[in-house]
């Protein structure tokens, strides 16, 4: 009888585990893999703006997360800055754009 009971708590343990994602992994084993994907996307980002033709972009930074790309720095003009942004959405894996470059 204690047996059976045992049985019970163990598998409603292992069922809550399954339900609520605990597989008993390293928790910072999800969390590296999504900050090599967003270090793969900024750089892709920041490869793109410096290959671009019609503009140059020395003074943006980029920064990435969960898919979300954050320009900051300055362009020269309206027009580099909408360039900037239009390039960095272009990129796989880029959700969003958080276009905070400033106008010098």
């Amino acid at each position: 009888m204690r047996n059976l009971a045992l049985a019970c708590w163990i598998g409603a343990g292992a069922a809550a585990m399954a339900l609520t994602g605990c597989t008993g992994g390293h928790p910072h084993e999800q969390r590296t893999g999504e900050l090599l994907d967003d270090k793969v996307t900024a750089e892709r980002v920041q490869e793109a703006l410096r290959s671009n033709a019609a503009y140059d972009f020395p003074h943006v930074q980029i920064t990435s997360a969960n898919g979300t790309v954050t320009l900051s720095g300055s362009v020269e003009n309206e027009q580099q800055k909408q360039k900037a942004a239009a390039i960095a959405r272009s990129i796989h894996r880029v959700k969003t754009v958080e276009n905070r470059i400033r106008l010098e």
